[in-house]
């Protein structure tokens, strides 16, 4: 007997998806209109486009917003629907086995390749793609191959001791069979991670290491063409998948732009919105705000950020780590006015089980700081910070942090680094810093997002290599649960204990800010890491 997902619990953290989020922000000024090229400006530029290796901002925002597409995803209502997949998956009564249909006639696009049908075979590429520890093409493992590990055989694979995923079954060209090791509340939820979305197995292999500069996909994008530290430009695939989508023509995005540069260029109406939500500071938003025609408003979807002490160092001692979090304070976001306020969770306020008022922290005690300094040994060895240069809160955070522990006996050492050097591999390498400066924006609205990558013994994202197999195994037991109050207690008492154990201390929570001038009809915004729908972007055409 099957049954389908209207049937099962997942059907709460939909409705409950919609009334956590509230009101959706959408740039509308009128119906959509078809065409036109959206002309936008950026701070950054990707170091890669392979949906697989695709970690920093404006990487995951072209990847999972324009250029790929997955069986599901989250709409700016904040609903889970279907995006190549024909309706919700069938799923066995004992919850193991989801059969999945795929939707006839979606195509992949991409530069120097002859457009052609995603099928069930290049799905299953795409997931043991995102799960193999050495995959065709791509320099690392994917971060994002944890939120498959609940299919049957996925983390042996991912592992290196078996060769295949036994848990992933091609049934035929329109059908997948996906078999779980044990029901799995959020597993739907982890598909709509766009590492392991489908990708043509022949363009991989043509092109190797720089699949990454010539992607193909099946997303509602493909890339028109790319000069690096220059431009990038996003065409319509006439193939995607939903027919009336994308409404523009092109995407054009100057990259490299100083954010000075970035708020002239949209004052004097010559660029029409801006690509990365937080590279402008608090000072060039109000200028903008003040810009006739200029709409600066908020997103749908906070950023936490949180300080990440590195395990495997000083702070594998707890002392030391309670020593940081009781030098802490958080009066330094009063200089971001209402975009940013001090936050005490290791999640957002948009999460589904958010609950600010019923979690504690370690209150500011800077003698406290200094008794937990001396109990734990310190020898004052200069403490390494590093922070992402280009992010004005993160930079914010990590010069307040220097001065917090520098006022309690730490000696410390501050480095701000580029995107590229920070996300490419200085805050993942245990001897590259002892703490870092870092965020998270929420891939869906669930504290399983945040809990299982960054805290679980041995996720590539669990930056600060903490581990705790007993925290581990009371959150793997909300993983069978039902989406209802019992889960989120269990869950909630999972973050208390994180909290506790200084395993990361919350800093705090900033709502992105969306920017666009007068010729944009929408630039709606979604509640993941992703922050915009491009494919529902559209200009005026008498604009």
């Amino acid at each position: 007997m099957r049954k389908s997902l209207a049937a099962l619990p997942l059907a709460v953290v939909v409705v409950a998806t919609v009334a956590s989020i509230g009101a959706v922000v959408v740039a509308q000024d009128g119906d959509p209109e078809r065409g036109g090229r959206l002309e936008l400006v950026a701070l950054n530029d990707p170091r890669t486009l392979d949906n697989s290796q695709a970690v920093d901002t404006i990487e995951y925002n072209t990847v999972a917003g324009a250029l790929y597409e997955g069986l599901y995803h989250f709409t700016p209502d904040g609903e889970l629907a279907p995006a190549l997949a024909v309706g919700m998956p069938e799923i066995s009564e004992d919850g193991l086995v989801y059969t999945i249909r795929i939707k006839p006639g979606a195509m992949f696009a991409g530069p120097d390749f002859d457009p052609r049908a995603v099928t069930a075979a290049d799905v299953a590429y795409g997931m043991t793609r995102a799960l193999d520890p050495t995959p065709e093409g791509a320099p690392a493992p994917s971060w994002g191959s944890g939120y498959l590990f609940p299919i049957k055989g996925a983390a042996a694979f991912n592992a290196g001791d078996i060769e295949a995923v036994e848990g992933i079954e091609v049934i035929d060209d329109e059908t997948l069979q996906v078999t779980l090791e044990a029901p799995t509340t959020t597993f739907l939820l982890g598909l709509t991670i766009a590492t392991s979305w489908p990708v043509p197995p022949e363009a991989v292999a043509e092109r190797g290491a720089d699949f990454g500069n010539r992607p193909v996909g099946a997303g509602p994008f493909y890339l028109q063409e790319w000069n690096k530290g220059s431009d990038l430009t996003l065409a319509r695939n006439e193939g995607y998948v939903d027919p009336d989508l994308p409404y523009l023509d092109e995407i054009y995005v100057d990259l490299a732009v100083d954010e000075n540069t970035q708020v002239l260029r949209l004052e004097s109406g010559q660029a029409d919105g801006i690509y990365e939500p937080f590279t402008i500071g608090p000072a060039g938003l109000r200028t903008l705000a003040q810009a006739p025609d200029v709409t600066v408003e908020d997103a749908v979807g906070p950023r936490i950020y949180y300080m990440a002490l590195e395990n495997g160092g000083v702070f594998g001692d707890k002392d030391l780590r309670l020593a940081v979090a009781h030098a802490i304070t958080r009066d330094f976001t009063a200089q971001f006015g209402d975009l940013a306020k001090p936050w005490n969770q290791l999640m957002g306020s948009a999460t589904l089980q958010s609950d600010p008022e019923g979690t504690s922290i370690y209150p500011h005690d800077p003698e406290a700081a200094r008794a937990y300094l001396e109990s734990g040994g310190y020898d004052g060895t200069p403490v390494k910070i590093i922070y992402d240069v280009t992010d004005p809160y993160g930079s914010a955070n990590a010069t307040a942090l220097r001065q917090d522990l520098e006022a309690v006996g730490f000696a410390v050492e501050l480095t701000g680094l580029q995107p590229g050097e920070f996300f490419g591999g200085a805050v993942y390498e245990a001897d590259a810093r002892d703490l870092s400066s870092t965020y998270w924006s929420a891939d869906y609205p669930d504290i399983q997002d945040y809990i299982s990558t960054n805290f679980v013994c041995g996720q590539y994202l669990n930056i600060s290599h903490f581990c705790d197999e007993d925290i581990d195994a009371a959150f793997s037991a909300t993983e069978q649960m039902a989406f209802g109050p019992e889960r989120d207690t269990a869950l909630l008492e999972v973050q208390q204990r994180l909290i506790d154990e200084a395993a990361g201390i919350p800093v705090m929570e900033v709502t992105p800010q969306v920017v666009y001038g007068s010729r944009v009809g929408a630039m709606p915004t979604l509640a993941t890491y992703a922050p915009y729908d491009w494919k529902r972007a559209w200009v005026k055409a008498d604009g």
